[in-house]
C-alpha cells in the first residue's frame, strides 16, 4: 500500500492498494502520450472544454467545435481515451 498527499488547496490524502498497477498504468499513459506526441498529435482530453482549464485559451473560440470533433477525436485516440476515465 502507498500513501499519497496532496498539498494543493485543501490537503487530501490517497491510499493506494496496488502500488505495481498503479505504477503501470502511469508508465502505459506516458508511452501512449509520448507516442502521439513525437508523432505531433495532441489529442483534446475530455474535460477541455471545462470553464476550469487552464489552457482553455489554446481552443478552438467556438464552443460547439469540441461537440463536433468529440468522436473524432475519441477515435483518434484510441487506447488513450480510455486512460481519461481513470481512477
Amino acid at each position: 500500500m502507498a500513501r499519497l498527499l496532496y498539498l494543493a488547496g485543501e490537503p487530501r490524502e490517497v491510499r493506494l492498494q496496488d502500488l505495481d498497477a498503479a505504477l503501470q498504468q502511469i508508465s502505459e499513459f506516458a508511452a501512449l502520450a509520448g507516442a502521439f506526441l513525437t508523432r505531433g498529435v495532441a489529442l483534446p482530453g475530455q474535460d477541455a472544454d471545462a470553464a476550469q482549464n487552464d489552457l482553455r485559451l489554446a481552443m478552438p473560440a467556438s464552443p460547439s467545435y469540441l461537440r463536433r470533433k468529440r468522436s473524432a477525436f475519441a477515435k483518434a485516440a484510441g487506447r488513450l481515451a480510455g486512460f481519461w476515465d481513470a481512477r
